[in-house]
């Protein structure tokens, strides 16, 4: 990998990295930005507009479609795998946007992640803790089809039922 990709890589990743990483205290990340970069306000300006573009989306896509390539895969993924995750919140995050996730006994949110069989993010959606696994992924599944259509074949754990494998049949 040539060094201005790694190093524009390595910028990307963190900003990406600080935004799934939002929330409580998700202004406070921003201030962490290693030493090299330009003020935190300015990256941030920066990162705010291309969110809003869709420059952010294009970029990540971009990226994950060369580690593909560079690990010998094909572009586009056949492939993803699905899964949950509840993660705590803090006191100052609205209770409109989080819940409490009865089985594992977490009030806070849920990532719903789909990834290609490299690891690599292919969708991320972030709902209250409350939210079942079915109804998620089926929300998943559906942004998947929309921006991913290659992908014929999605594995999943027990906690998604067969509601979600009907509905990615379809």
């Amino acid at each position: 990998m040539d060094q201005p990709f790694a190093a524009f890589l390595g910028l990307f990743c963190h900003i990406r990295g600080v935004r799934l990483g939002q929330g409580a205290g998700h202004c406070a990340a921003w201030e962490y930005l290693p030493h090299d970069f330009p003020p935190y306000k300015t990256v941030y300006d920066y990162y705010a507009k291309w969110e809003a573009d869709g420059t952010t989306e294009a970029l990540h896509d971009l990226l994950r479609d060369r580690v593909r390539v560079a690990r010998g895969r094909a572009a586009a993924p056949t492939a993803a795998i699905i899964d949950s995750q509840s993660v705590k919140t803090s006191c100052n995050v609205s209770e409109s946007s989080q819940g409490i996730d009865a089985g594992k006994k977490i009030k806070g949110r849920k990532r719903h992640i789909a990834t290609d069989v490299l690891g690599l993010l292919l969708v991320v959606i972030v709902t209250a803790a409350s939210v079942q696994d079915s109804v998620g992924g089926q929300e998943v599944l559906d942004q998947i089809a929309a921006s991913h259509p290659s992908v014929s074949m999605a594995w999943v754990d027990g906690g998604y039922n067969s509601t979600v494998i009907r509905h990615g049949a379809q």
